[in-house]
């Protein structure tokens, strides 16, 4: 109960992020960005998406294809760069599909 799970950071590392980017980052904040590139994963755009949602209160671009952030009444700020996993995998099907591979 070291309050991680299989393939998470743990949370004395999370809390060190946390407090680098309040202590750090937030303090050299330029007001006249219009938003920040997030992380690659859906891992750490978990981790970061609550951070900018509370402190920047401005867009999260990021790669992570969680179909979670895909609800815009949780994560209001998270503009997506690709498809959520669910279209990708129908995506694929329906390509296996057309060219009678499935």
């Amino acid at each position: 109960a070291n309050g991680t799970s299989a393939g998470a950071v743990p949370l004395r590392d999370r809390r060190f992020v946390l407090q680098r980017l309040t202590k750090e980052t937030l303090d050299q904040y330029d007001p006249l960005a219009i938003g920040s590139l997030g992380p690659t994963t859906t891992d750490g755009a978990t981790q970061i998406d609550p951070v900018v949602e509370r402190y920047i209160g401005q867009p999260l671009i990021s790669l992570a294809t969680a179909a979670e952030f895909s609800n815009k009444r949780e994560h209001p700020y998270f503009l997506r760069m690709v498809p959520p996993d669910d279209r990708q995998t129908a995506f694929l099907a329906a390509v296996l599909h057309h060219y009678g591979w499935l």
